[in-house]
């Protein structure tokens, strides 16, 4: 149906002279370049991912639409609706399946929002002290009356599922969907599993047709065979200093060199990794097991600090992105055991430091975090200043600072072959980057001031002792009302990124659901 491999024939021809160590030299890196946009959904893009041969482009939006692109001539193969109801979080095509099998997740259920201002003050604090979330009731009471709310802004559709989430249990289901192409060229969508909370990532097993794997805000992690269609609950993830408080999870991958292992990374300081081996498959053992976790030393007991991505390398390192924090790299002989809370505190003065980059901002959304070269020289990730950064992995050098999008960049996606590198973020378009650049990138003469204030942005946050989950999606809701009252509803216009001032300033984001 689709050729097996499509690639800038220009480019594919000037690196096939070159040997296979060179396709990501540091000449080629510093010649990443724009090689196109791929206009076509109508919503942030929150996912984008190349099919395991190289050949496809896949990606979902806030519009609910999965779209295939063949990316060398930039244009739109196949769209369809995904049939979720709200945010369409992640889409990857399953292996060895001839593209036409696609799994995807999403932000769609609703949230039962009891509003303060028809409940009045008493009965809305009292909801929220019976939820047992007393610190979090007078956190956001003290934010809605600081950042006046409007009545009218809290019942918006677009919020329902997210803006009080982890303070209201009181969700229907967010799904697991399976996208099977048929011969006619029309896709069939169908439910295959669900979560009590969003899906922000799947995992496929590396080179299954049929298995993958599911985490969500519930805590929940799952595993599908898609030769049963059948979702199979394998634990929830549970904090170590409160065993009946679920770990709100945002990212899940699996080592490509041994995947019986996975790691999952979400609201707290730790990266958990699991053996599938220990959970039988018949939900028969439900308990949170994991053989390893990581975090930094200094991170350990951090209330304030959460993991938004995980990657692994294809030699096991584990790269790990903190929410207004730092990106770490840890190696297997790095962690801190299945419960680091019962580590004593000279086996933790024993462990090599892991690798640190840094620069970027990562606050406002739920980031990803990459790998990047055919040995993983590379890593590479999104900021809230709208730049795409990319370190070198030993030292942690900062090679490229590329302006990504016009607010924030969350996303990013290497070919599994070739230097080119596929991104999104709020901006309703893919950008695709190439070394097709004739002079060598350097590092932009503002990065120095951009990078400041990314530091300077982390530093005032971390003294904030709210809530960090509650200030976000009421900060959210502010600039929501802000944009209500500021911006036509016509203002719906996706101008170049080239056009946004070198030194990454740009206006509040538009309107968009923020994952």
């Amino acid at each position: 149906m689709y050729p097996t491999l499509l690639v800038p024939s220009e480019l594919v021809n000037e690196l096939s002279s070159l040997s296979p160590p060179l396709h990501h030299s540091r000449a080629l890196v510093k010649r990443l370049d724009l090689y196109g946009k791929l206009y076509g959904h109508k919503g942030c893009v929150n996912s984008v991912h190349f099919c395991p041969n190289g050949a496809i482009l896949v990606s979902g939006s806030d519009d609910k639409d999965i779209i295939f692109w063949n990316w060398e001539t930039k244009s739109k193969m196949l769209a369809y609706s995904s049939g979720h109801s709200d945010n369409v979080f992640e889409a990857q095509i399953m292996p060895y399946t001839e593209d036409r099998v696609v799994v995807t997740s999403a932000a769609d259920g609703q949230l039962a929002v009891p509003s303060i201002y028809t409940m009045g003050v008493q009965s809305f604090f009292k909801l929220l002290t019976d939820c047992h979330f007393q610190s979090a009731a007078l956190n956001l009471l003290k934010l809605v009356w600081m950042f006046s709310i409007s009545p009218p802004l809290l019942h918006t559709s677009s919020y329902r599922g997210f803006w009080l989430q982890g303070i209201f249990p009181f969700t229907f289901p967010y799904q697991v969907r399976l996208g099977q192409m048929r011969e006619d060229g029309k896709v069939d969508t169908k439910l295959l599993g669900m979560h009590h909370g969003r899906i922000h990532k799947l995992a496929i097993e590396p080179g299954s047709p049929h298995n993958f794997y599911s985490c969500g805000e519930d805590g929940l992690v799952q595993h599908f065979d898609l030769r049963t269609e059948t979702a199979v609950k394998l634990f929830t993830c549970f904090s170590f200093s409160d065993s009946k408080q679920p770990i709100l999870l945002n990212t899940i991958v699996i080592d490509p060199r041994n995947p019986h292992y996975f790691s999952t990374g979400g609201f707290d300081e730790y990266a958990r990794v699991y053996d599938i081996r220990n959970y039988q498959r018949d939900a028969s053992n439900g308990f949170d097991q994991p053989v390893n976790t990581f975090c930094p030393l200094h991170l350990i007991g951090c209330s304030n600090v959460h993991i938004t991505g995980l990657a692994y390398s294809r030699t096991s390192e584990l790269l790990v992105s903190y929410n207004d924090e730092l990106i770490y790299m840890f190696e297997k002989n790095m962690g801190v055991g299945p419960n680091p809370r019962t580590i004593q505190a000279e086996g933790f003065h024993n462990l090599d430091k892991p690798q640190v980059y840094e620069g970027h901002r990562n606050s406002e959304t739920v980031k990803g975090v990459s790998f990047f070269g055919p040995c993983d020289e590379y890593v590479v990730s999104g900021s809230d200043c709208g730049h795409i950064y990319i370190w070198k992995k030993t030292g942690g050098e900062l090679m490229r600072m590329m302006v990504g999008d016009k607010h924030i960049v969350n996303c990013m996606e290497p070919h599994p072959f070739f230097p080119f590198l596929a991104t999104s973020g709020f901006d309703e378009n893919v950008k695709l980057w190439a070394p097709a650049a004739r002079k060598l990138h350097s590092i932009p003469k503002n990065a120095k001031q951009i990078m400041t204030a990314n530091k300077r942005g982390r530093e005032a946050r971390a003294r904030i002792t709210l809530s960090p989950d509650v200030i976000m999606h009421v900060l959210r809701l502010q600039r929501r009302q802000t944009l209500l009252y500021t911006e036509p509803l016509s203002a719906d216009a996706d101008s170049d990124s080239d056009s946004t001032p070198e030194d990454g300033s740009a206006a509040s984001p538009r309107d968009c659901n923020i994952s």
